[in-house]
């Protein structure tokens, strides 16, 4: 988490340097166990550090949150001292800049706003029956006895939903070339090595965002 100046973090006024640390392993810290069990991870952590503390993960120092007021006063950001750009474009660094999630006060608020006839009710509306019929003929075809993996089939079920309805394309090669970018463009965030080295997510993502982008 990134602040702009050096306002409080949580609603108690604690400042930053005086949140309890956990360092972990060096160089490391606790990037391991974030990966290999995030929700066991966090339930130690609160346990021995509390609600808000700092800990070394994915080669930064990050603030951990779980109280709800100090949930509440990073997300509304009232006072707009907390940045998306510098918080997400650690996760999301190799995505178009102009993704809303990079933006930052009036320019994302206008932008936002640009967005919002995307989602009135009457364009949700048709969005819904779209996927409605999707969902229905894809799960009609899981019904025919044979056994199947169901979370790789839920997966392309979503990616599949999302192009349509968001991309207008169908089922075809395009759409599953859209959805393979897609994913490895999800799959680089949690990326640790971040430079693209060959056979790496990162190297993966780039090449999917440029496929995107075109």
């Amino acid at each position: 988490m990134n602040v702009i100046d050096k306002q409080p973090l949580d609603t108690n006024k604690i400042a930053l340097k005086e949140l309890p640390h956990a360092a972990g392993t060096p160089i490391i810290g606790h990037t391991l166990s974030i990966l290999r069990d995030a929700v066991a991870w966090s339930d130690s952590m609160n346990a021995k550090y509390g609600e808000a503390y700092t800990a070394n993960a994915f080669f930064q120092k990050t603030v951990m949150l779980t109280s709800a007021d100090a949930l509440e006063q990073v997300l509304l950001d009232k006072d707009q001292v907390f940045s998306n750009k510098l918080a997400y474009s650690r996760l999301f660094g190799l995505f178009d800049t102009s993704n809303l999630l990079l933006l930052d006060f009036g320019e994302h608020r206008k932008h936002r706003k640009a967005l919002n006839p995307s989602f009135k009710t009457h364009v949700m509306k048709s969005y819904l029956s779209q996927m409605d019929t999707t969902i229905s003929e894809r799960i009609a075809t899981w019904s025919d006895g044979k056994e199947f993996l169901f979370y790789p089939e839920v997966k392309q079920l979503t990616l599949d939903v999302a192009t349509m309805a968001f991309l207008g394309l169908g089922p075809g090669d395009e759409c599953n070339k859209v959805n393979a970018a897609l994913t490895d463009m999800f799959a680089s965030i949690l990326g640790i090595i971040r430079f693209p080295l060959p056979g790496t997510a990162w190297r993966r993502g780039i090449k999917a965002q440029a496929f995107i982008s075109n």
